[in-house]
């Protein structure tokens, strides 16, 4: 309950940054907030096993609503979040599944890449209504970074079961 917590506040949090400050903030935010977040999908995923798929989505859906509770003007950037959290988790799930045999390390990384990369270029575009390369190349990099960095940490750190 406690990695879904704070999974829960680090979207609310990166929502309404991101909302408040404006796309030229994004990187730092996903670097933070996201890479945070892709990195307790990861705990998550190894802990729901064959229930991820809808624990998943709804976690996705109650980001969302959450963001909305916070502050109901950050609807566009919440929606856009959502999207683009849907999108990146499924290229992760079909990802992290395809490299099963892999030792977790390297499996997390060819999952997260992809998924960091799909997130991005569905979040910047929805969020604020066109496509922007340069700063979605940034975000790429700042999810993919916040992501080694957040789960070495959480590596470092035992979880309560019953996540």
């Amino acid at each position: 309950m406690i990695l879904i917590g704070i999974y829960l506040a680090a979207v609310v949090a990166a929502n309404v940054l991101v909302s408040v400050l404006g796309p030229a903030y994004a990187p730092l935010i996903a670097l933070v907030f996201i890479g945070m977040d892709l990195a307790l999908r990861d705990r998550l995923h190894d802990r729901w096993g064959a229930r991820m798929p809808r624990n998943m989505a709804l976690l996705i859906v109650a980001g969302c609503a959450a963001s909305l509770v916070v502050n109901a003007n950050v609807a566009r950037v919440a929606v856009a979040s959502a999207a683009a959290f849907a999108g990146g988790e499924s290229v992760k799930t079909v990802a992290y599944s395809a490299f099963r045999r892999w030792s977790r390390l390297p499996r997390l990384v060819a999952a997260n890449l992809p998924a960091a990369l799909v997130d991005s270029i569905l979040f910047l575009t929805l969020a604020f209504g066109h496509w922007m390369p340069g700063l979605v190349a940034l975000q790429f990099v700042a999810k993919a970074a916040g992501a080694m960095a957040w789960g070495a940490l959480f590596r470092s750190v035992r979880a309560p079961q019953g996540a």
